[in-house]
């Protein structure tokens, strides 16, 4: 799922004066008996609102059904104009009223957002509302979207980084359909994606059972209840989805990835962590933020004092959905180093995990709460930062503090969860591209990333 944490984007800062109620998270009911998340925000100078849906699908984990239907379907709805308004006057229409619309296809969601300044709900709601319930999907316009989703496809897979990273997918997830989600990679699945599929996965999934919906900024509970209705309205009743997860296998294995093209040697280890049961875990933020840190952090102490390498390596941990989080760590190596860099990353990870140095922890720890505290002051960060919380089934209202639950999480808790939790280096699966196979002796090698799942 998308990460708020570490976002940048945002549309509206904290102001000074703040009203009683304001960011206090509660659950609603509105008139037409929809459940919603509000957070007010009554503080001088926010003027936007921000309204957020998730709709729950199984698209993704059906064998028969297409997987770059969502992708395509999801942007043609919100870019394709409605009965009177052409997809231009849709764009003048947002930038003239400086509103901001987007849906993005997720495997267990689709989530719509829209953000728009108070003065405008009613043009911009009016116009959203029929977007949602009556997409145009005209074939010139679905071909412009198909053409373009094409071209970022192969704009990726022209791109070490993202082939290591899909290479790992298939062999956590194999064919398992879900993967062809989160993995699309064949730009044929794209152009055979047509009129009946769209409009049948729009009759599917574009629904108002089961939806989860979280209101932001400038508004009333009571307008607020108001706009959900008027956004809902003409959507069809639909049907109760039971969500689906992928089961991900984590066993390690070597993978070598040939690619004589490769400007450089990349490496990369993927790891399982626990599902998220109690909450966000800033612990594990903190843990691959602290052990990854640009200057002095152990990863990158490791690599000069052992290697003589200033390395470019990163590291962190996110999910491919709420029962699949993990940890990765990676960067361009020296090929002649490979195998080195290798041993000393596992054995440096492995330290840190059972018995961490963990100075200069505060500093670090000081400036992520910053960061997240500033981020969840924007009217649309702190939007999604809820709707996470909510399809995490996490409850929600530490959003507004989440910076204090970052400065709240000691160094203590850090590492017990590492130690707890955390796979030994031994267990990780460890991935690479380059131009020469013999630099990682034993491993699988492919030429493709979907041949992963030949390495089982």
């Amino acid at each position: 799922m998308k990460n708020f944490i570490l976002a940048v984007f945002g549309t509206l800062t904290l102001a000074s004066c703040q009203q009683e109620g304001s960011r206090e998270v509660t659950s609603e009911i509105s008139p037409a008996g929809h459940p919603f998340t509000f957070m007010p925000i009554y503080e001088d100078g926010v003027t936007d609102i921000t309204i957020e849906i998730a709709w729950p699908t199984t698209w993704a984990y059906e064998a028969d059904k297409n997987p770059a239907v969502p992708l395509v379907a999801s942007r043609a709805i919100l870019s394709g104009g409605t009965s009177e308004l052409s997809p231009q006057d849709v764009l003048i229409l947002f930038e003239d009223k400086n509103a901001y619309g987007d849906m993005l296809a997720q495997p267990q969601h689709i989530i719509g957002s829209i953000s728009f300044p108070k003065e405008h709900i009613d043009e911009i709601l009016d116009v959203v509302q029929e977007m949602l319930a009556r997409p145009q999907f005209n074939d010139r316009w679905l071909e412009r979207e198909k053409s373009e989703f094409a071209s970022r496809i192969a704009t990726n897979n022209s791109t070490t980084n993202f082939r290591i990273w899909t290479a790992a997918r298939f062999a956590i997830f194999g064919d398992q359909p879900a993967n062809q989600s989160l993995s699309l990679t064949d730009p044929e699945i794209i152009a055979a994606v047509d009129q009946s599929d769209v409009r049948r996965w729009h009759r599917d999934v574009i629904g108002k059972t089961g939806v989860t919906v979280v209101v932001t900024g400038a508004i009333s509970a009571d307008d607020a209840g108001n706009a959900v209705d008027r956004l809902l309205a003409d959507l069809p009743e639909g049907h109760p989805v039971e969500l689906q997860s992928a089961q991900g296998n984590y066993a390690p294995v070597e993978i070598y990835l040939h690619d004589p093209e490769a400007p450089q040697t990349m490496i990369g280890f993927v790891g399982k962590l626990p599902i998220d049961e109690e909450g966000i875990h800033y612990e594990d933020h903190l843990a691959m933020g602290f052990f990854s840190r640009a200057g002095q952090s152990p990863l990158f102490d490791a690599l000069r004092t052992e290697l003589r390498a200033s390395y470019q390596m990163f590291g962190g941990n996110s999910a491919y959905d709420r029962n699949n989080p993990f940890l990765f760590i990676g960067g361009g190596v020296e090929a002649n180093k490979l195998v080195e860099a290798r041993d000393v990353i596992k054995q440096t990870y492995d330290s840190y995990r059972v018995n961490p140095n963990m100075e200069g922890f505060s500093q670090f720890r000081a400036g992520l709460a910053d960061q997240v505290a500033e981020n969840v002051s924007y009217v649309d960060m702190a939007a999604r930062g809820i709707l996470d919380a909510r399809l995490n089934l996490i409850d929600p209202s530490y959003v507004p503090n989440a910076g204090d639950k970052v400065t709240n999480t000691r160094a203590m808790d850090v590492s017990d969860r590492m130690a707890k939790s955390y796979p030994r280096g031994d267990q990780l699966i460890v991935l690479a591209v380059g131009p020469n196979p013999s630099d990682l002796p034993g491993a699988c090698v492919i030429t493709q990333p979907e041949q992963a799942v030949d390495c089982r």
